[in-house]
């Protein structure tokens, strides 16, 4: 399978409402964040306030590490090396965030009208594994 193409155990894993941590190397440190995850085609997909420290690392970094742990399974998760393939702001990113992720995640939309702008960020995978 070509490093582009989500494993089935990645893809069914960011499909439902596991949370994923992501690490970024941010300066000398990395930074990690428990996150909501979703896919849209072959790219893993996360949402992040626009500005916020963690979306500048990520942007900056353009490469990041996810593990996706099964909820409540903690030994069954993926781990993938990824690169920032695309970034998006405004009603794409809202709409992501309150509706689709909100939705999976929540059972319910999750406005945040205190926070003026997102950012969706797409994710395309350069290594995986599974366990």
């Amino acid at each position: 399978m070509r490093a582009d193409v989500l494993i089935p155990e990645a893809r069914e894993l960011a499909s439902g409402a596991n949370f994923c941590v992501l690490s970024v190397l941010s300066g000398a440190e990395v930074r990690s964040y428990v996150m909501w995850v979703g896919v849209v085609g072959e790219r893993l997909v996360v949402v992040s306030p626009s500005g916020s420290p963690k979306t500048e690392a990520i942007l900056a970094s353009g490469r990041v590490t996810l593990l996706i742990w099964l909820d409540g399974h903690a030994y069954d998760y993926v781990e993938l090396r990824c690169r920032v393939s695309a970034s998006e702001t405004g009603g794409v990113a809202r709409r992501m965030l309150e509706q689709t992720l909100a939705v999976k995640y929540r059972g319910r939309a999750y406005p945040r009208p205190d926070v003026t702008e997102w950012t969706m960020i797409e994710l395309a995978p350069l290594t995986q594994r599974s366990w």
